[in-house]
C-alpha cells in the first residue's frame, strides 16, 4: 500500500479536532448518549469520533477513535 503524504494534514487534522472540542463545550448534552453516560461527537472533515462523559461540572475525553475502527474499542477504555 502507498501512502501519500500531504503537509499540514496533521496540523489540519488536529484543528478539526480542536474545533469538535469547542462544539462538545458550547454543548454537551446535544449528543446523544450511547451507553452509561458516554456520548460521542463526531469531527465534520476527517472520519473522527470523540467519546466523551460528563462528569459534575467536566467533560472527560475517553477516546478519539476512527470511526473505520470496531465502535466497541473505547468501551475498553472505561
Amino acid at each position: 500500500m502507498v501512502r501519500v503524504r500531504t503537509p499540514g494534514l496533521g496540523l489540519e487534522f488536529l484543528d478539526e479536532v480542536r474545533a469538535a472540542y469547542t462544539r462538545i463545550l458550547d454543548g454537551p448534552l446535544k449528543y446523544q448518549e450511547l451507553r452509561s453516560s458516554i456520548r460521542r461527537a463526531l469531527t465534520r472533515r476527517f472520519p473522527y469520533a470523540i467519546y466523551f462523559s460528563l462528569e459534575n461540572d467536566l467533560i472527560v475525553v475517553i477516546a478519539v477513535l476512527d470511526t473505520a475502527r470496531d465502535p466497541a474499542e473505547w468501551q475498553f477504555r472505561i
